[in-house]
């Protein structure tokens, strides 16, 4: 599958965060939907099972670790991979969202290079060799 034919679905309620994600996922020929809280992005995901879930972990109503577990109890979106992103140093945040079903956690910060690599690996479009190394899991089969 080509990157044009996967569709990332972005959960953030910073408008210009999304943008920002938006124009980097695009860049690299992906598709993307977007959205600003869990409830409209379990909506979505309802109607059209995106390729990859990046969710905020910071979100109105219910934290992308809330949303992670509801994706993977509702909807056939059990494998599809879940990067959470946080501006938030907590210790204990990997472990939560390995918990909830995430397969990545990554830092936000202006350089959208580690987030961009960990989507590409979990899609299977990173050029070998120009991977930065981030904890993550394999996908759930």
């Amino acid at each position: 599958m080509s990157a044009t034919a996967k569709r990332i679905l972005i959960v953030d309620d910073d408008v210009v965060e999304r943008f920002v994600l938006r124009g980097a996922f695009e860049a690299r020929g992906y598709g993307v939907d977007e959205c600003g809280n869990a409830e409209d992005a379990l909506d979505i995901c309802k109607s059209d099972r995106p390729s990859l879930v990046v969710a905020d972990l910071n979100l109105p109503g219910a934290s992308g670790h809330d949303l992670t577990r509801s994706l993977r109890a509702r909807f056939p979106t059990s494998d599809v991979p879940i990067v959470i992103i946080t501006g938030a140093r907590c210790a204990d945040g990997w472990d939560r969202a390995i918990e909830a079903g995430a397969q990545a956690m990554v830092l936000k910060t202006s350089d959208l290079t580690p987030v961009i690599q960990t989507v590409d690996r979990l899609l299977g479009e990173a050029d070998s060799g120009n991977v930065a190394t981030i904890r993550m899991r394999p996908p759930r089969r």
